[in-house]
């Protein structure tokens, strides 16, 4: 009668894993991910290296904190609908489809949310927080109409919020999935980021303005030629560049087809054959960019950059826009 409840949850996560079907068409998410991932996934190539179980527990721990915003946004009386599913065409380019988080907005019923809170039989902390929040969003608007907005959430890591903490920049991906929404419903939206370490959030408003519609088309543009021709798009840089730093690329490191496109095995794999060049060459263009003394070994690494077909003084331009530090790519 013994019975195992770690097996039995594991196995309850991996079972939802869906098999791919060839589509013709392209995911909200997908917008801005790298190309030769999002056009084999199209053509339901099978998987080289899919989620393991620490990657879909995090799947799951982000679900969890949404499912902790729905909550809150529901006892205020905010929530208008979840998981709709959004679609937008352009003339003579893939379809895109997704299903937004929250449509949120509305009027404040504060005597209902203060019955629902308390009757919920959840957390006290939970309860004490969506209180709070309906109680001062009540005292500033009253019985007005607030605006109907998208919510589109994400979780992360401590380390992920620290750095737009820093940067007070969200990942860019991220602003073209909203765009999406934002798009196909004519309304603004608000990219939430919520931290699964401590329940910090953090928020990016934005409206469907004419520059995000052409960095989402530009990218609409590039999938729908390689589809429609039948063609793979090339693989990703080893390294990428990014307000005047090298940085890993996450679109290898966490490429469903690593092994497949890139012969790793492991993300680690990656990630040890990059980072002791991704140092070393940050490094370089920090003393370039701070008018630090440039030494012969300096002078082998810029043309090493220029040899790998990098911009070099554009690049240290960026670094003296950004400020860019020896010691800040080191953290």
């Amino acid at each position: 009668m013994n019975w195992n409840l770690q097996q039995l949850w594991n196995e309850c996560v991996y079972s939802q894993q869906r098999e791919l079907e060839p589509r013709d068409y392209c995911y909200a998410s997908e917008i801005g991910q790298p190309l030769v991932d999002r056009y084999l996934k199209m053509k339901a190539v099978k998987a080289t290296n899919p989620p393991n179980m620490r990657s879909l527990r995090k799947f799951e721990a982000g679900n969890l904190v949404e499912w902790v915003v729905r909550h809150v946004l529901e006892r205020t009386g905010l929530i208008n609908n979840t998981q709709e599913r959004v679609m937008v065409e352009y003339p003579n380019m893939l379809r895109v489809s997704g299903r937004l988080d929250f449509l949120a907005g509305g009027k404040i019923d504060i005597e209902r949310a203060k019955q629902d809170i308390t009757a919920s039989q959840l957390p006290e902390s939970i309860q004490a927080s969506s209180l709070y929040i309906a109680e001062k969003l009540y005292q500033k608007f009253g019985d007005r109409e607030l605006e109907k907005k998208v919510l589109e959430i994400k979780s992360c890591s401590s380390f992920v919020m620290d750095m737009m903490e820093k940067t007070e920049k969200p990942i860019k991906h991220h602003r073209l999935q909203l765009f999406h929404y934002m798009k196909g419903l004519n309304l603004n939206g608000e990219l939430v980021y919520i931290c699964k370490d401590d329940l910090r959030m953090m928020c990016f408003q934005y409206e469907p303005s004419a520059d995000l519609e052409a960095e989402y088309l530009a990218d609409l543009e590039r999938i729908t030629s390689y589809y429609n021709k039948g063609q793979r798009p090339p693989i990703e840089n080893d390294i990428v560049v990014e307000d005047g730093k090298f940085k890993k690329n996450f679109g290898i490191e966490y490429s469903n087809y690593l092994t497949m496109l890139y012969g790793h095995e492991e993300p680690r794999d990656y990630s040890d054959k990059v980072k002791s060049r991704v140092a070393r060459w940050t490094r370089v263009i920090a003393r370039y960019a701070k008018g630090d003394k440039i030494t012969p070994k300096n002078e082998e690494v810029r043309v090493e950059i220029e040899a790998a077909g990098y911009n070099f003084n554009q690049i240290v331009e960026q670094a003296n826009k950004f400020g860019v530090t020896e010691e800040e790519e080191e953290l």
